[in-house]
């Protein structure tokens, strides 16, 4: 689901600069993305690729 900068904050015990900076990264990156209306951070394009791609994977070599 989606996180806050506070939750993110929160869970990884970090202060606010630093999880900004890795939010508008990681954000930048299109691993996750930010709604401007409702301030909340979500699986991004590049990152959803990648969950898809590593489950993919997963069933193929269950059935190896």
């Amino acid at each position: 689901g989606a996180v806050t900068l506070k939750d993110v904050q929160q869970r990884l015990h970090l202060g606010h600069t630093v999880a900004h900076r890795i939010l508008r990264t990681w954000t930048a990156l299109e691993f996750i993305s930010f709604d401007n209306q409702s301030k909340v951070y979500s699986m991004g394009t590049k990152l959803r690729w990648a969950a898809e791609e590593i489950n993919r994977r997963s069933a193929v070599n269950a059935l190896q």
